[in-house]
């Protein structure tokens, strides 16, 4: 998910009183700061004319400097695929209809100028996934103090069980804000390729997004048509943040 606590780092009196250099400088990585632990509980789920699908799971991040912090990540899938076809974590000749498994990550976030995330993951799945996993997130906001600023989410995941690689590509941009809500407004998609699938495949379409600045919780709906048929997918996430941890 894109990094929405980028928005209000910057107002145009920032601008005024910082330079531009000021503003982008690699010493954001070096710099201490109070340290802090986000707490991001998530969940949703997926429906397709193929397949099914809910998740739900927590992210934790550390502060180590301004622009560091250390990343842990727990999601739990439950999968339901239409027509007993094979399965698509560990493709074989045996027909399956339902899939449950955990996937456990830890990485870095790394922020060299405010407003940009990079972070990499990597990790191991349990349950009917026995997959080592690598995934970088990738957010950058631009125009921060604007009233519109706009997003771009790039989330590339590899899958080393199967050998596919999916890639999440999602703009959004900020059509309204008040001083507690935010609506935002986009499209994206992903697209996978490699291992047992043929060529590309993908699914994209319109996304619809608000974002409560008082209780730091948000929503995510995402439609459109693709390779499993017409989708539609829902994602709910709050953040609760610890200071002095």
């Amino acid at each position: 998910m894109p990094s929405i606590r980028a928005l209000g780092l910057m107002s145009p009196s920032d601008l005024e009183n910082k330079s531009l250099k000021s503003l982008y400088q690699l010493e954001r990585l070096t710099t201490p700061v109070q340290p802090h632990l986000d707490a991001t509980l998530f969940g949703g789920g997926l429906v397709s004319q193929d397949y099914y699908l809910t998740d739900e799971g927590i992210q934790l991040e550390q502060s180590i400097t301004e622009g560091i912090g250390i990343v842990g990540r727990a999601t739990g899938y439950q999968l339901w695929i239409e027509k007993n076809s094979t399965s698509p974590l560990a493709p074989s000749n045996h027909t399956v209809n339902r899939l449950n498994f955990g996937r456990f990550q830890a990485g870095l976030d790394l922020s060299p100028v405010p407003g940009f995330n990079f972070v990499l993951l990597g990790g191991h799945d349990v349950g009917d996934s026995d997959a080592w996993t690598i995934e970088s997130d990738i957010s950058m906001w631009f125009l921060l103090a604007s009233a519109h600023p706009f997003n771009v989410f790039i989330a590339p995941v590899h899958n080393f069980q199967n050998g596919v690689t999916s890639s999440e590509i999602d703009f959004r941009v900020v059509a309204m804000q008040t001083p507690d809500w935010i609506l935002l407004l986009g499209a994206g998609g992903q697209v996978f390729g490699g291992g047992f699938i043929s060529g590309l495949a993908g699914e994209g379409g319109p996304i619809v997004g608000i974002y409560n600045r008082i209780y730091h919780l948000g929503a995510d709906l995402q439609f459109g048509y693709g390779s499993p048929g017409v989708y539609g997918e829902l994602t709910l996430y709050k953040t609760l943040s610890i200071p002095g941890l």
